[in-house]
């Protein structure tokens, strides 16, 4: 009967302890989102003062939080070329059945843009490890 009882009290102490992970998860995580979304409200700020006739998705912005500062630089020269040269620049693709258009940057990295009047709508960014996913993401919302 011991026994029993000693497992009874070695599991109900690991359930504890996983309790209190999951506490600490769930606190970590709460901080990691508020800091991407103040993270996304800067750049958000920053893009719409540089890139006026851009208009981003909270999708992209949420993307274009992570890239790391080269990605981000090669990102914001393609941004740059689109706001000052729209009408010089070469497409990757065009998405089939849709007014969006693929466009890259870096090596791997891709964004997707529709156009809307004067303005480009950024509605996605990515890279090659996302396209699939992305390109589900905007057949199901656009």
């Amino acid at each position: 009967m011991e026994q029993y009882f000693n497992e009874l009290e070695v599991k109900d102490n690991t359930i504890e302890n996983l309790l209190k992970d999951k506490a600490e998860w769930e606190a970590l995580k709460q901080s990691y989102t508020q800091t991407q979304d103040k993270v996304s409200q800067n750049l958000k700020k920053r893009f719409n003062a540089c890139y006026p006739s851009l208009i981003f998705s909270k999708r992209s912005l949420k993307s274009i939080s992570r890239l790391n500062e080269d990605v981000l630089l090669k990102l914001e020269q393609k941004l740059g070329q689109l706001q000052h040269r729209s009408d010089q620049l070469a497409y990757r693709d065009k998405i089939q059945g849709m007014d969006i258009i693929e466009m890259d940057f870096n090596q791997s990295g891709r964004f997707y843009i529709e156009k809307e009047g004067t303005s480009f709508h950024i509605v996605c960014v990515g890279d090659k490890n996302t396209q699939v996913e992305d390109l589900k993401f905007i057949k199901n919302h656009y």
